[in-house]
């Protein structure tokens, strides 16, 4: 390979690299609407990480005669 076949190769790799890196920012901007739109979604529904542990511990406290104000937001025990 000529130096002027590698200059020509290498800004061919260069401007398909550009590309490259375009179309990924592009599927990453959709990615990151999408997990937005999903997370709004799920904590409508209280369907979250967070509430399912929080149940679990109130549960589990309950079980051992721990009381909770009524407030379901509240983490303070009596």
């Amino acid at each position: 390979m000529s130096t002027e076949e590698r200059k020509a190769y290498v800004q061919q790799k260069t401007k398909e690299r550009a590309q490259l890196q375009q179309k990924i920012q592009k599927l990453n901007d959709a990615r990151k609407k999408y997990i937005a739109v999903q997370m709004k979604k799920q904590a409508k529904d209280g369907k979250t990480l967070g509430s399912a542990a929080i149940k679990a511990v109130r549960e589990q406290a309950e079980k051992k005669n721990f009381k909770f104000e009524a407030s379901s937001s509240s983490s303070k025990v009596e």
